[in-house]
């Protein structure tokens, strides 16, 4: 009799261990379903074919609570993303709206300009929560619809978790988190009964993110002359530190001129208080004796301006104010609305 029940028990154990090894977990936590992984791109194509609705994400800044992402498009890198993750979820915090600005800048500091509940801390059958709020005091929200759905897109088959979303204007999308992989399948449900649906077509990892710059320098007559390159960075590079290397080396390579060794940029500021995108860099020292050593070359405004295009061209800004260790560096007359800072020269 007690062989028997200790068989029986063994036996029930066994069966119950294989059941619960085939059963996807009851709650998952929300690094699991939406991983930030460093240098890499994911890739998202639209399933209907259109080329010019592809696009692809990367992660620029990875912090312990906040993470900065590029979005990608057909006309090259775009807007920009700031979100937040702590115990209560992922939350997108900060959006740059503004396509093709705030180039090669921490924005994790910014304060909120909206706020939408991507994912909770932990996510089981029964979540639901608010997704976003708006000033007439509707709310969208979301919630788990299917914590085994399959799916089937270019990059795999997987088991996933399907997020409904439930807009208050009636629209609706649907996402698909992978375990260990994160969003691999979105549809979008519109007003007019129109349906898109992104999938994920590829992850590229230990790879490098790229943006077009123009490095500029005087040509005959003054006019400034410039030459395109491809500026090249990875997960939590220093910008600044990129932006000189990028420098030193096309100065070096084009002119066989050597920039001074010490020539760094203290610090980077930018203001959007103004009807343009002011940014503020602080250089050190150096930077005086680098404006005397090239004027020897060509006339000392074509040479500064130079440098204030090369800046403009690297962040994308509308304008630049320089500044030497605090104080303002400004050899020329200011070519700007803004006292103090100055315009693309072309």
């Amino acid at each position: 009799m007690f062989k028997k029940t200790a068989l029986l028990l063994t036996v029930t154990f066994l069966l119950a261990s294989f059941t619960a090894c085939g059963k996807e977990p009851a709650e998952y936590d929300v690094s699991e379903l939406h991983p930030f992984p460093a240098d890499t791109i994911y890739e998202y194509t639209d399933e209907g074919g259109d080329a010019n609705f592809n696009w692809s994400r990367y992660w620029e800044i990875i912090g312990e609570t906040r993470l900065q992402s590029r979005l990608v498009d057909f006309r090259g890198p775009n807007w920009g993303e700031v979100y937040v993750l702590d115990e209560t979820g992922l939350a997108l915090w900060y959006n740059t709206e503004v396509a093709y600005y705030l180039f090669h800048q921490d924005m994790t500091d910014e304060e909120s300009n909206t706020y939408n509940k991507i994912l909770p801390g932990k996510i089981r059958e029964d979540s639901s929560w608010y997704y976003s709020a708006h000033e007439d005091g509707s709310l969208d929200t979301a919630e788990v619809t299917d914590m085994n759905a399959k799916v089937t897109v270019p990059y795999g088959e997987f088991t996933a978790v399907e997020v409904t979303i439930s807009f208050a204007d009636g629209t609706e999308t649907v996402q698909y988190y992978a375990k260990d992989v994160g969003l691999v399948k979105a549809v979008y449900k519109y007003e007019d009964g129109s349906v898109r649906v992104f999938v994920l077509s590829d992850v590229r990892r230990d790879s490098v993110f790229t943006s077009e710059a123009m490095m500029f320098y005087p040509g005959p007559g003054g006019v400034p002359q410039f030459d395109k390159y491809t500026v090249e960075y990875g997960t939590n590079s220093d910008y600044e530190t990129v932006f000189m290397e990028y420098v030193r080396k096309f100065y070096k390579d084009k002119f066989g001129y050597d920039v001074d060794g010490g020539l760094k940029i203290n610090s980077v500021k930018f203001d959007r208080t103004f009807t343009f995108l002011a940014l503020d860099i602080d250089f050190s020292k150096e930077f005086i004796g680098e404006m005397e050593k090239a004027g020897q070359y060509a006339d000392e405004a074509d040479v500064f301006f130079s440098a204030v295009n090369n800046i403009i061209s690297f962040y994308r800004c509308d304008g630049v104010r320089i500044t030497v260790e605090g104080e303002v560096f400004a050899p020329v007359g200011t070519n700007s609305d803004k006292p103090g800072y100055y315009k693309e020269m072309k």
